[in-house]
């Protein structure tokens, strides 16, 4: 019977230990508008402004602690783990240590988000009228709104190494993991970060934990997929066969991937003649397009793909989140570097091929 009432003792004490129970209170500026709550891991809840300009959630997180709330397009990422206040008139979250982190990290992006924002909407209008995001015109203000983004991503990252012990950041990395430069993703998880620990960012942990399969002197891990005439080829059919080999990362949609290929293109044509090779792994669902940029662009070597998108084998595998990649391949069949664009696999293949 003491058994029995020990366990008893024990299993209330772990229940009690994951209710997360919190309020979320705060000021707006207009009666009668709806403030809503969304949990980002589960249900959406709504509140409508009382005549003295406040509103009111409650609730258990369990074990869901991260939303966001929204007010007439204001949003602000918060923290279920308590009393959390919010000020829509001055746009500030309190109350516990974790929010008013978060406030501060928010702070900071602002001027940024307001500027990618800014620069997004000409973008979206270029698109919407058929246009082409190759023209010069496009390419210009997407490179300067992503001049913002990774002013944004730098500011998370900061913050993420100032405090690894802190699940705060979660919201905003997971919002911007595809936006991240590899290398900071890479150094945050080594650094412990607590985020990835949050069932927000497991998902994104795996894929750091696949990227551990292409650090430097690992050896490639193969493919098998179609080519553009419909054969199955595997990257085994061309790397660790005595040469070096290019694995290319791209998609015919993924205008950074296009502006890089001619200086790839020249690299290929200088190269070739002492073996060096590219095996380009396409990202895309769409074969047409596919074979219709592999014929406009010139990229006369070979090809594959499963034409899954972002579900592709290649992804998986490589743990790959942002496009275009590389993966250089030794003569051995071992990874010599990951990650190179053209510049640095100009200096790289210089540095191989001795000029």
């Amino acid at each position: 019977m003491k058994k029995i009432t020990l366990l008893l003792a024990l299993l209330a004490t772990a229940t009690a230990g994951m209710a997360q129970r919190y309020t979320v209170s705060g000021k707006a500026p207009e009666v009668g508008k709806t403030v809503r709550l969304f949990h980002l891991e589960a249900e959406r809840d709504s509140a409508v402004v009382a005549p003295d300009g406040t509103f009111r959630f409650e609730g258990d997180a369990g074990g869901k602690p991260f939303a966001k709330i929204e007010l007439d397009g204001h949003l602000a990422f918060l923290v279920l783990d308590g009393d959390v206040q919010v000020d829509f008139n001055t746009r500030t979250t309190s109350g516990t240590a974790e929010n008013k982190l978060m406030d501060e990290l928010e702070k900071r992006m602002r001027p940024h988000s307001a500027a990618a924002d800014a620069l997004m909407k000409p973008l979206l209008e270029h698109i919407k009228a058929g246009k082409s995001r190759q023209d010069p015109e496009f390419l210009q203000g997407y490179e300067k709104m992503m001049t913002h983004v990774r002013e944004m991503a730098g500011e998370i990252k900061k913050t993420v190494l100032a405090h690894p012990d802190r699940i705060f950041a979660a919201p905003h990395v997971a919002e911007m993991a595809q936006l991240f430069d590899e290398g900071d993703m890479v150094e945050m998880h080594a650094a412990g970060a607590a985020i990835f620990k949050t069932n927000l960012l497991k998902p994104i942990a795996s894929e750091l934990a696949a990227m551990s399969r292409r650090a430097v002197g690992q050896p490639f891990i193969d493919l098998k997929m179609h080519n553009p005439d419909g054969m199955v080829r595997s990257l085994s059919d061309f790397c660790g066969k005595g040469n070096y080999v290019l694995i290319d990362f791209w998609a015919s949609w993924c205008g950074p991937c296009r502006a890089e290929m001619p200086a790839v293109k020249a690299l290929y044509d200088k190269y070739k003649s002492k073996g060096f090779d590219i095996v380009g792994v396409s990202f895309d669902q769409d074969k047409n397009a596919w074979t219709g940029a592999i014929k406009k662009l010139g990229l006369d070597w070979h090809h594959i793909s499963d034409l899954k998108g972002w579900q592709c084998a290649a992804a998986e595998a490589y743990g790959i989140r942002g496009i275009p990649a590389t993966a250089l391949i030794a003569p051995d069949g071992k990874i010599a570097a990951f990650g190179l664009r053209a510049e640095g696999l100009a200096e790289k293949l210089k540095e191989i091929y001795g000029e």
